[in-house]
């Protein structure tokens, strides 16, 4: 009897939360968003290109995805991560120095958490 009792309420319960989560829009949720940069040659013998990835922690996936240099680079990447999760409450990255100086002019330095300590100045960064 109580047996029965408690697969009627388990039951009751997935039915509940299944129209519930159906009715949240996915975006309402904060995502955390991993960027990195991934270095790959064309051709053998060619000049290095980074691609720029944005993975979401929530999703499990690749998000956005961006290719060259610079900080535009780096701000692109996160509008467009921003485009398909919606909102961000954190971002990880590594101690590339375009993350910070992009982060700071899109106003969302607060959201950045760098991965290393190890930090060059952008303007290093962006001769290379």
């Amino acid at each position: 009897m109580l047996v029965r009792w408690v697969r009627e309420l388990a039951g009751n319960l997935c039915d509940q939360l299944d129209k519930v989560s159906f009715s949240i829009p996915p975006d309402s949720f904060p995502d955390v968003i991993e960027m990195d940069e991934i270095y790959t040659r064309v051709k053998k013998g060619a000049c290095r290109v980074p691609v720029w990835v944005a993975r979401s922690r929530r999703l499990g996936k690749v998000v956005a995805f961006t290719i060259g240099t610079g900080i535009d680079c780096a701000k692109n990447l996160y509008i467009s991560a921003k485009r398909a999760v919606g909102n961000i409450s954190k971002i990880y990255t590594d101690g590339n120095a375009m993350y910070k100086s992009a982060f700071e002019e899109l106003g969302v330095s607060d959201l950045h958490s760098c991965g290393t300590r190890k930090v060059r100045n952008a303007s290093d960064r962006e001769r290379q």
